[in-house]
């Protein structure tokens, strides 16, 4: 659990992830934005395009830490994370 607080949250943080839930086994990131095109359809169909700026994308980042019987941990990650962050996890496993 230390090490991935210490490598791969940091990756996460830079690119917008926080920390919004943590258990004893599982750290749990999320990241929410506003798509591009939301600005563009509250421009150019204003003022019934101000509606597409209620439209957030949340993206979450599970990581399950398991402890193994034979030593070392078992990790499972689930969710979509950009490039820098997927660099953070290879770090970890070297």
């Amino acid at each position: 659990m230390d090490e991935a607080l210490r490598h791969i949250a940091p990756a996460l943080n830079r690119q917008r992830y926080e920390l919004v839930g943590r258990s004893r086994h599982r750290l749990l990131f999320g990241s929410a934005y506003r798509p591009a095109w939301t600005f563009a359809a509250a421009v150019l169909l204003f003022p019934f395009g101000l509606l597409a700026l209620f439209h957030q994308v949340e993206e979450h980042v599970t990581i399950d830490l398991e402890p193994r019987r034979e030593g070392g941990t078992l990790m499972v990650v689930s969710g979509k994370a950009p490039r820098r962050v997927r660099r953070a996890f290879a770090e970890l496993i070297r």
